[in-house]
C-alpha cells in the first residue's frame, strides 16, 4: 500500500465539499443540486441528515436509497475488476 500523502488531504476536502458536510447542498443553485444528487458523495453526509431532520419525504428517501444501492453495486463491480487486475500484477517477496 502506498501512502497518498498530501493527495489524501485534497481527496478528503473534495469529498467533504461534494458530500455537503462543508457547505450544505441545499445552498447551491438548482443545477448543482441536480448534478450532485446523482453523485455518490451526497449520500455520505447530506442525504442521511435530510432524512433525519425530515427534509426528505418518504418517496424521496426511497429514491435516494435506490441510488445508494446503485452506487454500492457499481463500486463493488469496480472493486472486482481492479482486484482481478491487481492479482495478475502482484508479486510477493519475503520469507
Amino acid at each position: 500500500m502506498i501512502d497518498l500523502g498530501p493527495l489524501g488531504v485534497v481527496k478528503d476536502m473534495i469529498i467533504a465539499f461534494l458530500s455537503g458536510s462543508t457547505v450544505p447542498i441545499w445552498f447551491f443553485p438548482g443545477v448543482f443540486k441536480t448534478i450532485f444528487s446523482f453523485l455518490p458523495f451526497v449520500y455520505i453526509y447530506q442525504f442521511p441528515i435530510s432524512i433525519y431532520i425530515g427534509k426528505a419525504s418518504v418517496p424521496n428517501a426511497l429514491v435516494g436509497l435506490l441510488i445508494q444501492i446503485f452506487w454500492a453495486f457499481l463500486f463493488f463491480l469496480l472493486f472486482l475488476s481492479v482486484n482481478k487486475k491487481a492479482k495478475r500484477h502482484l508479486m510477493i517477496q519475503g520469507g
